[in-house]
């Protein structure tokens, strides 16, 4: 199973000027393996986990791609029938570049992406995972990618004992486990870690790397909006929701602005707000 890594400053291209060689090769939302390759004037994208995911990317008229696929089924799938598809190239702050076909519905607004696998060497998901949750485990601790998606839960090995991740409202909870069949099922609570404040937030990564799928579904709605709300945190930002200024006033760096119209993320922050977001709903 590949990985996923999401974004950071970008620019988008239409496409006009993709080519076959541009797309054709393997893709990745963390979760489903994509092999994409032109057959005519479209480009088939086959991927497939316990049923078919594969979908088509078709030009239209007005030099635009959009989603056709037999299924309607949404769930790890690039989009909806009709949905306007973008490819970006985007660098992260170390300077790794990713390209990424990201899908858009009604409003413009994100709806998922994927990203061309161009390590092919498994490793998107356990580095999304050691960035996320660094500054809480500590390092030393393996990622089981394999064990990936059961129950929203990450598998670890740390000191040749295998233990699963499950976030909480304001940490992690490891979980000893026993083996069901070929899954790792928890069994009681190991340690519970609560996050600690980086001088930068619980989550500063979200604003140095690009962010995934894969990583972002290991979290729950309200923790994914104190994290996209983090972002605009660390640029002073002025919040109006009661929640959200009680949260970020206990971070000696959060200074309000307050002034928001002055506020600009970053391209890099601003994908991974939107993905967040997305994956919101």
């Amino acid at each position: 199973m590949k990985k996923l890594l999401l974004i950071s400053a970008f620019s988008a291209a239409v496409f006009s000027g993709v080519d076959a060689q541009t797309l054709d090769g393997q893709w990745t939302d963390g979760i489903v393996t994509y092999y994409a390759k032109k057959t005519g004037s479209d480009y088939l994208f086959d991927g497939f986990l316990g049923e078919d995911r594969s979908f088509t990317i078709s030009k239209t008229a007005q030099n635009k791609f959009v989603i056709k696929k037999e299924s309607e089924e949404e769930y790890y799938s690039l989009g909806k029938n009709g949905s306007t598809v973008k490819y970006l190239t985007i660098t992260e702050s170390s300077g790794r570049k990713a390209e990424i076909l990201a899908s858009y519905g009604t409003g413009n607004q994100l709806f998922y992406a994927i990203e061309k696998d161009l390590t092919q060497n498994d490793n998107f998901y356990e580095s999304g995972i050691e960035y996320m949750f660094e500054n809480v485990i500590g390092g030393g601790f393996e990622v089981l990618y394999d064990e990936y998606g059961s129950n929203h839960h990450a598998v670890l090995r740390i000191s040749d004992k295998i233990y699963i991740l499950k976030t909480t409202s304001d940490g992690v909870t490891l979980y000893n486990t026993k083996k069901e069949n070929i899954m790792y099922e928890p069994t009681t609570v190991f340690k519970t870690i609560k996050y600690t404040d980086s001088g930068q937030g619980w989550w500063p990564k979200t604003s140095k790397i690009v962010l995934s799928v894969s990583i972002l579904s290991l979290f729950d709605k309200s923790q994914l909006r104190l994290m996209r709300n983090e972002i605009y945190a660390r640029h002073g930002w002025q919040f109006s929701s009661e929640d959200l200024k009680s949260h970020f006033s206990k971070f000696s760096w959060y200074k309000p602005s307050g002034n928001n119209s002055t506020i600009k993320l970053s391209d890099l922050e601003q994908f991974n707000v939107d993905l967040i977001k997305a994956m919101e709903k």
